[in-house]
């Protein structure tokens, strides 16, 4: 697992044969003398192996690993430009996963202070960044067809009270639970989100606090984490 999985413990069971032990009763009378026999075998060749779930991102018609970088990245951002990107997920492992879950997280760098932030209005503001970037598309298949992860934020989607459904408000949520994990088939599954850098003086619907240049030479980095699970209930992030 973003990716961000515990390793597996494999555990190696060894069947030892049962001691067999026969014992002859002594004589009523006298004094009887005991024996006992005794056959011990050893089965050398039982084996318990643990099976797998390998979770694999990658991008569309790329290569997949462990984990993936920069899928969400654009620099030179400015109000009103718009990012989006495809993570690819799949399940390399031996075993079938009961669920994936969907964790996304957004921190801000403040500009370094080399000219580009000259016009930065609010230092460290970078934290506030997220709240600017309104998600038009955040989607994962589920039971049937596509999904709108955005149905499943909490009230009306705008946790954070600003007037639109940003990155922020998906952070906030926290984990996206019990979505469809990819098969053992190798038959990928895509994430996809669309962000638009919002202009707060021209969007008809933003009330928040911050100006367009609040974010001036600032970064954001945005973090996908994804997991599987093999039992019902059960929480990996």
């Amino acid at each position: 697992m973003s990716d961000d999985t515990d390793g597996i413990e494999l555990t190696r069971r060894r069947a030892l044969g049962g001691l067999l032990t026969l014992g002859a009763a002594g004589a009523a009378s006298g004094a009887g003398t005991m024996a006992y026999f005794s056959d011990t075998e050893t089965s050398t060749d039982n084996t318990v192996s643990a099976g797998t779930m390998n979770l694999e991102l990658g991008t569309p018609g790329g290569t997949y690993g462990d984990g993936v970088s920069g899928v969400f990245s654009v620099g030179n951002l400015v109000p009103g430009d718009t990012l989006g990107g495809t993570v690819v997920a799949r399940n390399d492992g031996s075993l079938a996963a009961d669920h994936l879950e969907l964790k996304i997280e957004a921190s801000g760098t403040e500009a370094s202070g080399n000219g580009s932030d000259d016009g930065d209005t609010m230092p460290e503001s970078a934290d506030g960044m997220a709240s600017l970037f309104e998600v038009d598309t955040l989607s994962y298949p589920e039971e049937t067809g596509g999904g709108e992860l955005l149905d499943n934020l909490d009230g009306d989607g705008d946790l954070n009270d600003n007037g639109i459904i940003d990155l922020d408000d998906v952070v906030r949520h926290g984990v996206f639970d019990d979505l469809q994990p990819a098969p053992q088939s190798n038959i990928p599954r895509d994430l996809t989100m669309d962000l638009k850098f919002v202009s707060t003086e021209t969007h008809p619907e933003y009330t928040g606090d911050f100006d367009d240049d609040d974010f001036q030479g600032d970064e954001l980095s945005i973090t996908v984490t994804m997991a599987l699970a093999q039992e019902p209930g059960q929480d990996v992030l």
